[in-house]
């Protein structure tokens, strides 16, 4: 995906044609293949080539404008952040969770750097506690999920050390 906030944009509208060309649309949204006048008619847009402009990438929802600013600004941060120093404070954040587990709980998603993801699964030893301590962590103002009777955390760049210190501490707690 190409995209860029802020003045100056470049989007597919500012793609060269021949570029425009090699690019499949995952679904074709007959509306978008239709002008005003002719949607009247007994024409199968279906059945036509695609037009040959930007609305070919056009998908069938409600145009979402209210939020193409935020999200132009969002991009704007993380690449003024960088990808790399994202990662670094990511992996921080899951490294001082994994090391700080308390004794009650084991990790079940990979506990090797090069292995693991941002997400982190666990599980108190006893599994069957597991739901009564996701809905602890809730009632608390945690935001972590409940899947497949194990807790999943995902720390990020809007998460601090703080947060994962608390989140520890309330873990050995309701353990």
């Amino acid at each position: 995906m190409f995209a860029r906030g802020g003045s100056g944009s470049a989007g597919p509208t500012a793609w060269g044609s021949e570029f425009r060309a090699r690019l499949s649309p995952p679904h074709r949204y007959w509306l978008a293949h239709q002008t005003a006048e002719e949607l009247g008619s007994d024409r199968d847009p279906a059945e036509e080539p695609a037009p040959d402009s930007i609305r070919r990438f056009d998908l069938f929802a409600t145009a979402n404008f209210f939020n193409f600013h935020p999200w132009g600004a969002a991009l704007d941060y993380l690449l003024d952040v960088g990808p790399e120093a994202i990662e670094a404070h990511d992996r921080g954040l899951v490294r001082r969770l994994l090391d700080g587990l308390p004794r009650a709980y084991e990790p079940i998603s990979p506990v090797d750097d090069t292995r693991r993801s941002t997400l982190v699964l666990l599980s108190h030893r006893d599994p069957s506690r597991n739901e009564r301590v996701y809905d602890d962590l809730q009632e608390a103002g945690f935001r972590v999920a409940f899947r497949r009777g194990a807790l999943r955390v995902a720390p990020h760049l809007y998460n601090d050390a703080g947060q994962i210190d608390r989140l520890l501490q309330r873990l050995g707690e309701s353990g």
